[in-house]
């Protein structure tokens, strides 16, 4: 016969709870650096679902983990530079440094603000793109843009343009 489970008495969490977990999730810790969300939820007795619906329907918590977020990656930033120090001063070899670092830059991607662009017209609409051949292009430039031009593909693409 399977066992039953206990039913989740993790509801939601209270302002003070939701707080403890940014605390123990981006500064605090158990070391001073922090821990996974799921692991400080679960450090304070709350349902991390729950504890993120909290944090966002709250602007004074939502704002502390913006902020705490952007001096964790100082933080991290400052770590990366230790790390390439201790590889300068021989005290680990520059593969385990490669290693940190890169475990370093994945999280910060990870975590980097997630921005959501959208480009439109004039008034909202559509954007217009009209095609251009090269010399309608020459026509519109003054003869000193069109050397400046020039000289420009030159430097970029060599003497065979």
């Amino acid at each position: 016969m399977a066992k039953k489970q206990a039913p989740n008495k993790q509801g939601t969490p209270t302002h003070e709870q939701a707080l403890a977990v940014l605390d123990a999730h981006l500064s605090g810790g158990v070391k001073g650096e922090g821990m996974s969300f799921a692991r400080a939820c679960e450090f304070v007795g709350v349902n991390r679902g729950n504890t993120w619906k909290v944090i966002n329907g709250d602007d004074t918590l939502r704002k502390r983990y913006y902020e705490q977020r952007l001096f964790k990656h100082e933080a991290n930033g400052d770590k990366v530079m230790e790390v390439a120090g201790m590889v300068l001063q021989n005290k680990i070899a520059p593969d385990a440094a490669r290693v940190v670092i890169d475990a370093m830059k994945w999280e910060a991607g990870r975590q980097g603000n997630k921005l959501q662009i959208e480009h439109t017209g004039k008034d909202g609409g559509p954007i217009e793109h009209k095609d251009v051949s090269a010399s309608d292009l020459a026509k519109k430039l003054s003869r000193e843009e069109l050397k400046q031009q020039l000289l420009l593909a030159e430097k970029v693409y060599g003497n065979d343009t």
